[in-house]
């Protein structure tokens, strides 16, 4: 954007736009957010994926939900977890792993 100074001499305004996605501002820098960690645009810290879901890398818009057969109990993680043998999760995003019932196997 343009402007007249006082004296009439154009005078330029320096143009401010945000952080992208998957990156945070720090001083007057965009750094990327990293793995385990997403941003929105805009944003001034790194939000962490919660328990459930992982940022496998760095510069996430978003975090993403386990698949059914892992889990992810800790918070800003990269990976998910595969279920031990003799347990299961049938659910996007799993904490944890239920134990098979009596007579049964978990087949991942």
């Amino acid at each position: 954007a343009m402007s007249n100074n006082s004296d009439g001499r154009p005078f330029f305004f320096p143009i401010c736009a945000p952080c992208a996605s998957g990156e945070f501002l720090f001083g007057a820098t965009c750094l990327p957010c990293s793995a385990g960690k997403f941003s929105s645009s805009g944003a001034t810290t790194c939000n962490a994926c919660l328990p459930g879901q992982v940022a496998s890398e760095a510069r996430q818009s978003a975090c993403r939900s386990c698949r059914a057969g892992n889990y992810q109990p800790e918070p800003q993680q990269q990976s998910c977890l595969e279920c031990p043998q003799g347990s299961f999760s049938d659910v996007l995003g799993a904490t944890e792993c239920s134990i098979c019932e009596v007579g049964t196997f978990g087949a991942t």
